[in-house]
């Protein structure tokens, strides 16, 4: 081998190498989990239900001092009734900013002025499927308020206590915010803000020793994927077009192309448990990744998201089948 082929092959190895060892450490530190627990405060907002409801539960169970925040007052005393008398919970709307600055200045005046805020987690979130064209404007408005703008406002807000701990803000995304999915543009759109937000956040606050990790879990079966409740959304949206309209997307589209949905989230996975493990890891690490893929399923559509955009749309077309009973108009 010649010298300049030694030199070329230098120049390739070195930076492999480099590469290998910061993999390397930052998976041996990811092991290592952080101390004091007792005396770190965490905040999870959506807690009346799924995710949120069970994250509380384990790291309240881990000796964290939680802070959940439920949108009914069923959830709150549910919740109190499981979690120990460390856990204090709140009402709280996520699109009400009037109410998370008040909720603000009751964890502020508990917490210990020199603690701060261990931990937030965003979890709160809602889902309201159906095609573009079915959703009135005010479906993607509310679903960005909870999804999108909750997520901000409460992020922008309790910051300066999650700087002070040196702690980490951990946003509930979704596989939908790397990969769109056919009839769930609302919820597609918002997961693909908190994605932007949370990367961009992430670099800004990295100098201050806070960390920003996005979990992104595929489809799992909580109550944000009842059947009962996307059916008759998707049915009242289907009766409030237009002649016109309908006549384009008739009955038989309705039906099929909800079935074709339905089929889908049938897929879901029944252990929540592997996503509240994702933000159990998120909140205790030492070294926390940037993004945690949760599930197979949601490593490979990640795969997938970067494949050309006809080769995209083929396999969701596949998945969910668009061309039944539509009527050119």
């Amino acid at each position: 081998m010649t010298k300049p082929e030694c030199t070329s092959c230098l120049l390739w190895l070195i930076p492999a190498v480099l590469l290998l060892v910061y993999i390397v450490v930052r998976k041996c530190l990811s092991f290592q989990k952080v101390k004091n627990i007792s005396k770190k405060f965490v905040l999870i907002t959506g807690c009346d239900k799924g995710f949120g409801r069970l994250a509380a539960i384990e790291l309240d169970l881990l000796g964290f001092q939680i802070i959940a925040t439920c949108l009914t007052t069923q959830g709150k005393d549910d919740l109190e009734r499981v979690c120990s008398q460390r856990t204090k919970v709140f009402l709280l709307d996520v699109t009400k900013t009037k109410q998370i600055k008040e909720v603000y200045s009751e964890v502020n005046r508990f917490i210990p002025k020199d603690v701060g805020l261990w931990a937030l987690i965003n979890n709160a979130g809602i889902f309201i499927p159906g095609p573009v064209e079915w959703q009135p404007l005010d479906a993607f408005k509310r679903t960005a308020d909870v999804n999108l703008w909750g997520v901000i406002d409460m992020t922008k807000t309790f910051l300066p206590l999650v700087r002070k701990a040196q702690g980490r803000i951990v946003n509930l995304s979704s596989i939908a915010g790397r990969m769109p999915f056919t009839y769930m543009s609302a919820y597609c759109i918002t997961k693909f803000g908190v994605e932007t937000f949370s990367d961009v956040l992430r670099r800004e606050v990295k100098p201050f020793g806070v960390k920003v990790i996005l979990i992104e879990p595929s489809g799992y079966k909580t109550p944000l994927m009842n059947e009962e409740y996307m059916k008759i959304s998707w049915n009242k949206e289907w009766e409030d077009l237009s002649d016109e309209a309908k006549d384009v997307y008739d009955d038989e589209y309705r039906g099929k192309a909800f079935k074709a949905l339905r089929n889908t989230f049938s897929t879901a996975s029944d252990d929540i448990g592997m996503v509240v493990k994702a933000l159990e890891v998120a909140v205790t690490s030492k070294a926390p990744r940037d993004r945690y893929l949760v599930g197979l399923t949601a490593s490979v559509l990640a795969f997938i998201a970067f494949l050309p955009s006809a080769i995209v749309d083929t396999l969701a077309n596949f998945a969910v089948p668009t061309s039944f009973g539509r009527k050119n108009s």
